[in-house]
């Protein structure tokens, strides 16, 4: 997960010395690093599988593709991406890329246009991490009050209960036992 002190991980692809050049002296170390710089969409795809990277960033066309078949093809990694596209072709491939959630900008661009979106998919991945944890987080909470129901339904149903003594049973057991309320119930479904 991204943090204020984690840097973020960086995949350059562009076909040309020159763009590539341009981009790695847009990305300030301190934010963006480890950089790598790819020359095909095929190096991208290689180096891909042996290292996950935040942000992707690919300066089209590619010597061996058009680049925006690679960024969609990237958009299940869990990456960020930025394509870089000719203005002539910019309406067309946004509008197809976008809905992959992939960022465009249109040559020619400047550092300042290039920094801004760099650090705007910086911060929109932070926000989804952290979306992403408190899902986790949410979710495994309902599967914990789930399985802690079951186990309720199976004290009353087994062992003549209500539910406000199988409830308190459970938070009992989990007191005397130092345990969770999701172990206990874990067991009395396993014991039961």
């Amino acid at each position: 997960m991204l943090t204020e002190n984690r840097p973020c991980s960086v995949l350059v692809v562009s076909g040309g010395k020159k763009g590539a050049d341009f981009i790695l002296r847009m990305l300030s170390p301190p934010d963006f690093q480890p950089i790598l710089v790819a020359g095909s969409a095929a190096e991208a795809k290689q180096m891909m599988i042996a290292t996950d990277f935040d942000l992707v960033i690919i300066n089209a066309p590619l010597p061996d593709e058009p680049g925006h078949h690679l960024a969609m093809t990237l958009t299940d990694r869990g990456c960020e991406i930025l394509l870089i596209i000719k203005n002539e072709n910019y309406d067309e491939i946004s509008y197809t890329v976008g809905e992959y959630g992939i960022f465009t900008l249109s040559k020619p661009i400047t550092g300042q246009m290039f920094t801004q979106a760099a650090n705007f998919l910086l911060r929109s991945r932070k926000k989804y991490q952290t979306l992403a944890e408190e899902n986790r987080k949410l979710t495994a909470k309902m599967e914990d009050l789930r399985i802690i129901d079951r186990a309720k339904c199976v004290l009353i149903s087994q062992m003549n209960m209500n539910e406000e003594q199988a409830h308190r049973y459970i938070e009992k057991q989990a007191m005397d036992l130092r345990s969770t309320k999701r172990s206990v119930a874990e067991g009395i479904l396993r014991n039961l």
